[in-house]
């Protein structure tokens, strides 16, 4: 539209198809990361990581990408032994459905004293139109999520009501 090839009409009615084959680019590359992950087996690349400073991150670096959507975080420091790369991704996957479904994302890091547990709570409210359409509940950011957890044995549990939709881990 800039170097007058084609109007600002035309350059708006491509931005819809380009930005599905944007996010159909970012699934693929999720997936395949997903299944060489899956590959590897081991654990040998785990480090203690701060799972508070890794979602604060992530929270900050979405709230700049995406500045209609109101992020609010309570976080507790806690500390994982994990892969750096697979908790990086099932938090990208977590917020991305997060997202994907509603405006005002609530997300909480609980650790109960005195113990070596710790919970993920997301909770999405204004919901999408669309929300609860099985494609948007069950995307492609669900499944990488979901996967990443049952490959280290981590629950993750799901509430999806009229008004919102939540999610355990």
């Amino acid at each position: 539209a800039h170097s007058n090839r084609l109007g600002a009409h035309e350059a708006r009615w491509l931005q819809a198809p380009l930005q599905r084959m944007y996010q159909a680019g970012i699934a693929a590359q999720r997936l395949s990361h997903l299944s060489h992950l899956s590959r590897q087996g081991d654990a040998s690349g785990t480090e203690v990581l701060s799972l508070d400073c890794l979602m604060a991150d992530a929270v900050t670096h979405l709230s700049q990408r995406l500045p209609d959507h109101q992020i609010a975080t309570e976080l507790t420091a806690v500390d994982v032994l994990a892969e750096p790369e697979l908790l990086t991704s099932a938090i990208d996957s977590l917020l991305s459905w997060g997202t994907g479904l509603g405006q005002d994302i609530h997300l909480k890091l609980v650790r109960e004293s005195g113990t070596a547990r710790g919970e993920i709570w997301l909770r999405v409210t204004q919901l999408a139109r669309q929300a609860h359409d099985d494609r948007f509940i069950n995307s492609v950011d669900w499944y990488v999520l979901w996967q990443l957890a049952r490959l280290k044995g981590v629950k993750v549990r799901r509430k999806i009501e009229p008004e919102r939709i939540r999610a355990i881990i």
